[in-house]
């Protein structure tokens, strides 16, 4: 490993950070890497960003109605029209939830690298959980006293072991087009069955077709390594202390 900057003085580097990065992103807390015990379920020896996780929890975004809130449109996907099935979309949901093949619900490769690197990627994965929860608009002001807001706003939830490139965007756009009628619920358990979304017995071979949500939607909301892995977190420079 290469020494960390400014004496190993976490504060300071986490504040020299956040002078430089961008102004999308804050940086909340910083700790040093924490030690992973010798019986640790991931099997390598030194903590990894990755490759310890234990699960991951998305949050995806969407809203539907005859009009958007344009003070979202870049955190949440609207997705048009009022009669989202949502009983529908529960189904959905409760099909993909466990261990199955998630071939059919990951992009395209990314060149020849990444395609070759996907001959022996595993895609089986386990949700532990995925649904969707209707949540109340951000500007509930912004609309008449007495008049129903004209759209709803809905987070689909997503926690698993692992995920495959692009698949939670993926999951969510099967999961909307199902509720948009799109895409029937068997459509969904036959992806699963069969790896990919391929009309079967179909003479010019076609196949099922949906949007994969587009990435402004998502959001990665936790990370857990369990509770054998600590993180001693230091609290950030506060540059007025110095000041009084």
């Amino acid at each position: 490993f290469e020494p960390l900057p400014m004496s190993g003085n976490l504060s300071k580097l986490a504040f020299s950070l956040n002078r430089m990065r961008p102004s999308d992103l804050q940086i909340t807390g910083i700790a040093p890497t924490p030690r992973v015990p010798e019986n640790h379920w991931s099997k390598i020896p030194v903590f990894h960003a990755s490759l310890s996780v234990l699960s991951k929890t998305y949050e995806y975004r969407i809203s539907t109605g005859y009009v958007h809130d344009p003070t979202t449109q870049r955190i949440v996907w609207h997705v048009g029209g009022s009669n989202l099935d949502l009983e529908k979309i529960h189904q959905a949901c409760q099909l993909l939830q466990g261990t199955h093949d998630f071939s059919a619900f990951q992009a395209a490769p990314r060149g020849p690298d990444d395609r070759r690197r996907r001959e022996t990627q595993k895609t089986i994965c386990t949700l532990s959980s995925i649904r969707i929860v209707e949540q109340q608009p951000l500007m509930l002001e912004g609309y008449f006293a007495g008049i129903d807001p004209p759209l709803r706003n809905f987070k689909f939830q997503v926690t698993g072991d692992r995920f495959l490139y692009k698949m939670v965007r993926l999951l969510v756009g099967a999961c909307v087009a199902v509720g948009n009628q799109q895409l029937e619920v068997d459509d969904v358990q036959k992806a699963l069955d069969n790896g990919s979304w391929e009309i079967p017995n179909d003479k010019d071979s076609r196949r099922k077709q949906f949007k994969c949500a587009p990435a402004h939607g998502l959001v990665l909301r936790h990370v857990d390594y369990g509770d054998d892995v600590v993180f001693d977190w230091q609290p950030l420079r506060d540059p007025d202390r110095n000041l009084h």
